[in-house]
């Protein structure tokens, strides 16, 4: 007996990335909870399921893709992670709240979705100032802010800015729920 990889994707992503893979491809547009689970059990139907996974760190419109598939399959009483932990590891100020608590040493931070917020954030933390986005990943929106005013600028471009994401390409997100805090 063996096993086959079924991975369901975005029809944003173009056909050529999937051609000619050793696995099959479920394109979808809908990425709530209810549609995955429809997709779920539509596989379900023609398979035995053992397990379902995901990149943990992309957001849809109804959160964190990695903590719905955790509750999936949570659900469907296969292995998952802990979708709280997969929370608290995407979100960079819950991860650092968390270690705090846990006595781990981490830097000063705080969080600020607006100019006055952020103002309260150089008082606390200070400068250099590090400024990122509370979720994503790898480098975008990251910047080093040694003023105020290069703080207020860079806090302006990412909030005009970030629903051009990268990601956003990919899952179709509903921004207007989303969360566009710093």
């Amino acid at each position: 007996m063996g096993f086959a990889v079924v991975v369901v994707a975005p029809t944003t992503i173009p056909e050529h990335l999937t051609a000619d893979q050793p696995f099959e491809v479920v394109r979808i547009d809908d990425w709530s909870s209810a549609n995955l689970k429809k997709v779920y059990q539509e596989l379900a139907s023609t398979r035995h399921i053992v397990g379902i996974n995901t990149i943990l760190g992309f957001f849809t419109g109804q959160g964190l893709l990695g903590m719905q598939i955790a509750e999936l399959a949570r659900e469907q009483g296969l292995p998952h992670n802990d979708p709280g932990a997969l929370l608290r590891a995407n979100n960079k100020y819950l991860m650092r709240q968390t270690l705090q608590q846990a006595g781990v040493y981490t830097v000063r931070h705080a969080l600020a979705s607006n100019e006055a917020e952020l103002e309260e954030a150089i008082r606390t933390v200070g400068f250099p100032l590090i400024i990122k986005p509370l979720i994503g990943v790898g480098s975008s929106f990251i910047s080093r802010c040694e003023t105020p005013q290069k703080a207020r600028e860079v806090l302006r471009h990412y909030l005009e800015n970030v629903r051009k994401g990268y990601y956003a390409h990919f899952f179709d997100v509903d921004w207007a729920a989303g969360d566009d805090r710093v």
